[in-house]
């Protein structure tokens, strides 16, 4: 705490796990410099790198910033990559901020890249913020890249995607899936994509993209939001995002409307977002209808379709009984609450004879203290 720490050169690993945590206040500053080719924080072969916090600055200009050194005297890998929190600024020119150095005359490649928090800024010129660096003359790999949580930035000036795959040069560039569940994630790349591929002269390929949840905003200047970059020869796996996400696509943000797929976002700027993830509207649970009312001489009973299917990842808390004396139910109104997503029924006494009431049925459900009601069901009378 209240200590910087400059390593220049960078810190190396040949072997084994490196472990960053910071103390308990976090106020200290590790400055990582690798220089031309050796990644900021990395190596040849580490087994893992993870970190846990603190203030993290990690730079290089051929190798990653945090990954693997530049594949120019020997082959450059690195097993996984985890960061579980902190503030961490990674850059690099023709490596990737997080994940490989540019690959020249032997191949690079990590393994999967995972982020749980943090405060997260990666950025190169050519290799991918996040992902792969450069395929110069032999190829450039890396795993599974997987974001739970934090707020990631990920920039890139020039051919690399924002998270995907780097510049393609001479040899061809992998990503594994990319899996956002949550968090805050913006990405921006000019020739390459937003996430996906980036700019290539060869074959370059990443798996499956798929967001689940959080507030994802993909930018390109010349390629898509989400898939590929302004040119290239690729291969990409399916894209998809969870039913609650809403999915805007254009060429801007001006221009962004809705799309019915993550597949169909095929413009240069997207917004891929759970409303309840940012304070918005949450989804609606599914509403029931009124399967039948028994009436008598004072009291009727309205009976209804039992409703278990889940919204917000959990099944609804009740119903709602409404009845009113005219059809707009601003008359006589009143709203009786029903506990249990199995009750199926409701008894409603009046203390002198019914002549006509209009009645209708909805779901609710409770998340964090508020209520989400779903439509009301069409109106039955007695």
């Amino acid at each position: 705490d209240g200590q910087d720490i400059t390593v220049n050169g960078g810190i190396f690993i040949k072997y084994g796990t490196l472990e960053i945590y910071a103390q308990k206040g976090m106020t200290g500053t590790l400055n990582a410099l690798g220089g031309e080719r050796a990644a900021g924080i990395g190596g040849t072969s580490a087994d893992a790198i993870v970190i846990n916090g603190g203030n993290i600055f990690a730079s290089s200009e051929k190798g990653a910033g945090i990954g693997t050194n530049n594949g120019e005297d020997m082959i450059a890998e690195c097993g996984s990559i985890t960061i579980n929190g902190g503030s961490i600024h990674a850059t690099s020119k023709s490596g990737a901020g997080i994940g490989t150095g540019s690959a020249e005359r032997f191949y690079t490649a990590c393994g999967d890249i995972t982020i749980n928090g943090g405060n997260v800024y990666a950025e190169s010129t050519d290799g991918a913020a996040i992902g792969t660096g450069v395929a110069a003359a032999s190829e450039s790999s890396c795993g599974n890249i997987h974001i739970t949580g934090g707020t990631i930035t990920a920039k890139v000036y020039d051919r690399g995607a924002g998270i995907g795959t780097g510049f393609g040069g001479s040899s061809n560039n992998r990503c594994g899936d990319i899996t956002i569940d949550k968090g805050v994630v913006r990405t921006e790349s000019v020739e390459g994509a937003g996430i996906g591929i980036g700019w290539t002269y060869r074959e370059a390929r990443v798996g499956d993209i798929t967001i689940n949840g959080g507030n994802v905003i993909a930018k390109s200047e010349k390629g898509q939001a989400v898939g590929k970059a302004s040119f290239a020869d690729c291969e990409i796996g399916k894209r998809t995002a969870s039913s609650i996400m809403l999915l805007k696509s254009g060429d801007s943000e001006e221009t962004a409307v809705t799309v019915a797929t993550l597949s169909a976002a095929t413009g240069k700027y997207a917004r891929i977002f759970n409303p309840q993830d940012i304070g918005g509207a949450k989804a609606k649970p599914k509403g029931t209808s009124i399967t039948k009312i028994v009436k008598g001489k004072t009291y009727f009973t309205v009976k209804w379709k039992k409703q278990s299917s889940k919204a917000n990842g959990s099944r609804i808390t009740g119903y709602q009984v409404q009845y009113a004396t005219n059809k707009k139910f601003t008359k006589g109104k009143k709203t009786l609450t029903v506990k249990g997503y199995s009750k199926i029924s409701k008894k409603i006494n009046k203390s002198k004879k019914i002549k006509k009431y209009y009645v209708r049925v909805r779901t609710y459900q409770v998340i964090k203290g508020d209520k989400v009601y779903s439509n009301w069901s069409k109106v039955k009378t007695v």
